[in-house]
């Protein structure tokens, strides 16, 4: 009986600790899911900036995708070919060109 009620407190404390360590560990990690969420919402001013881009001639923009400073132009040219522009979304740089025969 004594070995019992040993084994009962003993996995009681282990729960209670357990419970202790999930708990912070969610805590530590919403505070720092917050402040990156923040972080990467902030405007950087010297990043902004106008700039008027020339497409090749005759090309229409199919889509355009934006990630990790990157903008991806899907092109498509009268005579049906396909290319991609990629530019530098920070800088507004032209960083390349492919094109699809």
């Amino acid at each position: 009986m004594k070995m019992l009620k040993i084994s009962v407190i003993t996995m009681g404390a282990l729960i209670f600790l357990t419970l202790i360590v999930i708990v912070v560990t969610i805590y530590n990690r919403w505070l720092g899911n917050t402040s990156e969420k923040i972080h990467s919402q902030k405007l950087k001013i010297d990043s902004i900036y106008e700039k008027t881009i020339a497409l090749p001639e005759g090309a229409h923009i199919q889509n355009m995708i934006v990630k990790d400073n990157q903008i991806v132009l899907q092109l498509l040219w009268p005579d049906g070919k396909k290319g991609i522009l990629l530019f530098d979304s920070a800088t507004g740089r032209k960083i390349g060109t492919i094109s699809f025969k």
